[in-house]
């Protein structure tokens, strides 16, 4: 899937086009504006930026004009940032872009691991004026690809006490005397991740994830993390803390895991595979984690999986771990 995709969705339905993306004007003409062209701009599934062009008989500044996207009923202000074109003095197309994450339309799971923006209407009118226009519902295909939302971005509450990032679910386990986060890095993108315990259990694990399922595994992914701990098992080989990212295809688990080790090396775990990143503790780290070509991974590129990234510690150990995830992205290596 593309980095950032677009769709150029006309206003002017033709028989010929009935079955493409199309808006039409609904609502009352406001000032005689007039909607001719929606194109929204994805990245990585998530609308980031609409091209919206008006026609006119006068320049329209974007000072002039109120832009809003509703879903579900809901308005939410979008802003006009940049004056695009103004070619013969009747059409004019601006740049839109979220006045708050929160204007982004949630992205919706369609089955088999595709995903896709919830359909939205774009209304515009002057300021000071009552009446606007409307489009009719905007609907942007489903997204048939490896990730969606690989930066974390667009934060939004998935329970009364929890946020997560757009595309992705919660997976935290909880325990008591346990604190478990999941927050953004830096400004609303990226993820940091914290779990910490008395030590005064031995029953299980406390743990930090997110993970969404994908229709089509990619041949490689690049990881960009640090953790403030590495893999760590005890004198029984059983597993004690880890942080890193997970790959689930039908019965086949995959880990690749923070690791103090000099190289990168893989091992078993109870029939998980093990693959140990070499990091430092803290420290920012990019690694390219390949599927294709290697065949003791038993991954099938291609085909359905659910990718999870966690930061993990089994309730025998006391104190606290991070660990920070600021892109895991699609890469084609094969």
């Amino acid at each position: 899937m593309d980095q950032c995709a677009r769709f150029v969705i006309p206003t002017l339905l033709a028989t010929a086009a009935a079955a493409a993306l199309l808006v039409v004007l609904g609502g009352r003409p406001s000032a005689e504006i007039e909607i001719i062209e929606i194109e929204p701009h994805l990245d990585s599934g998530v609308v980031h930026a609409l091209d919206v062009k008006l026609a006119s008989d006068r320049l329209l500044e974007p000072q002039q004009l109120i832009f809003t996207v509703i879903w579900a009923g809901f308005p939410h202000r979008w802003i006009a940032e940049d004056l695009i074109d103004w070619a013969d003095g009747k059409t004019v197309a601006y740049r839109l872009t979220p006045e708050t994450p929160r204007a982004i339309p949630p992205i919706e799971r369609t089955g088999n691991g595709k995903v896709q923006p919830r359909p939205f209407r774009l209304r515009v009118n002057e300021s000071g004026q009552s009446e606007f226009i409307v489009s009719d519902v905007v609907v942007v295909p489903p997204q048939i690809g490896s990730l969606v939302n690989t930066e974390f971005q667009t934060w939004e509450r998935s329970t009364p006490t929890a946020f997560t990032p757009r595309g992705w679910l919660l997976a935290n386990r909880d325990a008591e005397g346990a604190t478990v986060e999941v927050r953004p890095h830096q400004g609303g993108r990226g993820l940091t991740t914290r779990v910490q315990h008395v030590g005064q259990t031995d029953r299980g694990w406390v743990e930090a994830a997110l993970y969404q399922s994908v229709a089509s595994l990619a041949s490689c992914y690049e990881l960009r993390f640090s953790a403030s701990h590495g893999y760590r098992r005890d004198e029984d080989r059983a597993l004690l803390s880890a942080a890193g990212v997970q790959v689930i295809q039908g019965t086949r688990s995959v880990w690749w895991v923070a690791s103090s080790s000099a190289e990168e090396r893989a091992s078993d775990l109870g029939g998980t595979v093990i693959v140990e990143v070499p990091t430092e503790p803290t420290m920012s780290t990019t690694a390219i984690l390949r599927i294709a070509g290697e065949d003791y991974l038993d991954l099938r590129v291609g085909t359905e999986a659910v990718i999870k990234v966690f930061n993990v510690m089994h309730e025998s150990q006391g104190g606290s771990r991070t660990a920070t995830f600021e892109w895991l992205r699609p890469l084609d290596c094969a």
